[in-house]
């Protein structure tokens, strides 16, 4: 839960900052040197394209060794989320690398701002045990 909670807000500091442009980059990079090797698998399903696609972006990105392990932190974690379910995998690479960019910089600018509220509840309920305990203890 707090490990999602700091992806989360690293992502979003990010994005604030003006680095999301970086994480794009990098990712348009990955996709660039992914859609080929989809492009040889178009007879597939839509399905298996997708689930094949997020397999070898997310392969990629362990690879990179220009990348720090935070930064691939980050795009492991936007690769796991973001849902690729409606993309056309039969249209050409750059329509597909078009689509998926959208998707990310729409997830990172909408889903992925931190709430607290779980971090608050699970520290609001430690307190409430440790008053039970102190009260029911005697």
């Amino acid at each position: 839960m707090a490990s999602g909670y700091a992806v989360r807000t690293a992502l979003s500091l990010c994005w604030e900052n003006k680095l999301g442009d970086y994480l794009i980059h990098k990712l348009s990079g990955y996709l660039d040197r992914v859609l080929p090797r989809l492009a040889l698998k178009n007879n597939e399903s839509d399905a298996a394209l997708t689930k094949e696609s997020i397999k070898e972006l997310k392969a990629e990105t362990r690879q990179d060794t220009g990348t720090n392990k935070l930064q691939k932190r980050l795009l492991n974690y936007l690769l796991g989320k973001v849902k690729l379910e409606d993309i056309n995998w039969h249209a050409p690479a750059p329509e597909i690398k078009q689509a998926i960019l959208a998707k990310l910089k729409a997830l990172i600018t909408d889903k992925l701002t931190p709430s607290p509220l779980w971090i608050r509840f699970t520290m609001i309920l430690y307190v409430v045990a440790i008053i039970l305990a102190w009260r029911y203890g005697r």
